[in-house]
């Protein structure tokens, strides 16, 4: 429930101390999402917006946003909030007041890499576009994304603006009538 401050918990499951598999701290968190998504079948794992882990602490090159990793690992879909005609790139935070923000490591990602590639849903699940003129959330990056792939269709950023690279059961018509950017 977007902007609700509302919270459903379907169970929980406990982890135990130390290693799993020898793996590191997200590793067992995948662990224990796995586990909870087992006990609840009928729960979508795209219908999970946000990971919460108490007392999960990353050390050395694992010192990112545990939750959002073992999400991630756990099979659960993360998303980018938007990504503008520009290329640049909002990842971490809707600025929503009491939502939690997820500052991990795409900001040195989006800055540092030659070619960033973000994979996204198209549409948030209120029916909005996530693919945007100007991202209205907080910046992870500046123009630093090349590529968008959705679900919906495979979009390349350039100077010269958003390609359509390849569609999936939507004709780039169907794409400009539900987009607020143009495409080439």
């Amino acid at each position: 429930m977007p902007g609700s401050s509302a919270a459903f918990l379907y169970t929980c499951v406990r982890t135990p101390f130390g290693r799993y598999g020898g793996g590191l701290a997200d590793d067992l968190a995948a662990s224990a999402l796995q586990g909870l998504l087992a006990k609840v079948p009928d729960l979508e794992p795209g219908r999970i917006d946000e990971v919460i882990l108490g007392n999960a602490n990353g050390a050395g090159e694992e010192n990112r946003n545990v939750a959002r990793m073992a999400a991630l690992l756990a099979g659960i879909p993360v998303s980018a909030f938007q990504v503008a005609a520009n290329g640049d790139l909002a990842n971490w935070h809707t600025g929503a007041p009491g939502s939690i923000p997820a500052v991990g490591g795409g900001m040195d990602l989006a800055i540092g890499a030659k070619n960033t590639y973000v994979m996204m849903t198209l549409f948030a699940k209120d029916g909005s576009p996530k693919l945007v003129p100007t991202c209205t959330y907080p910046l992870t990056g500046l123009a630093c994304v090349s590529r968008v792939y959705t679900g919906r269709a495979t979009f390349e950023i350039t100077e010269d603006g958003l390609t359509v690279l390849e569609t999936f059961g939507m004709t780039v018509d169907q794409l400009a009538d539900r987009l607020a950017v143009t495409l080439r």
